[in-house]
């Protein structure tokens, strides 16, 4: 008898209750040309780490640092909130900012909070052009 070969396997893991706000980012450096931006993802996740789809909730955006707001978004398609705002509610549990350098080079720190949630917090290094 021969033996079968497992190329991948696959897990699916059902989110527990809400525990945090995770935030990713594509990159963590910026050109100061008031020009280069960065997309924020942020994602309710449970203790473990997994993703809650079936929540959605209010997050504040709180910047710290000299770089330019763009706006925020959920993906769904039936969103109608201020695009030009700190805040939005998720949709699945996910929400997006999308930040501008300006012509300044600095450190910058992004959070996102919402209540009953571990805030979540990354850090953006803004360069200056060569």
């Amino acid at each position: 008898m021969r033996e079968k070969k497992v190329d991948a396997i696959a897990e699916i893991k059902t989110a527990k209750e809400p525990a945090s706000i995770q935030l990713s980012v594509g990159k963590t450096e910026l050109t100061a040309n008031a020009y280069d931006a960065v997309h924020i993802i942020a994602q309710i996740v449970d203790k473990e780490g997994n993703p809650v789809r079936h929540l959605n909730s209010e997050i504040t955006f709180i910047i710290k640092g000299d770089v330019k707001l763009l706006g925020v978004d959920n993906g769904s398609e039936r969103n109608v909130q201020d695009f030009q705002s700190n805040k939005i509610v998720t949709d699945q549990g996910r929400a997006l900012l999308i930040v501008q350098s300006n012509l300044k080079a600095d450190n910058v720190t992004i959070s996102a909070t919402s209540e009953g949630l571990k805030t979540g917090e990354l850090m953006l290094k803004v360069k200056a052009v060569d």
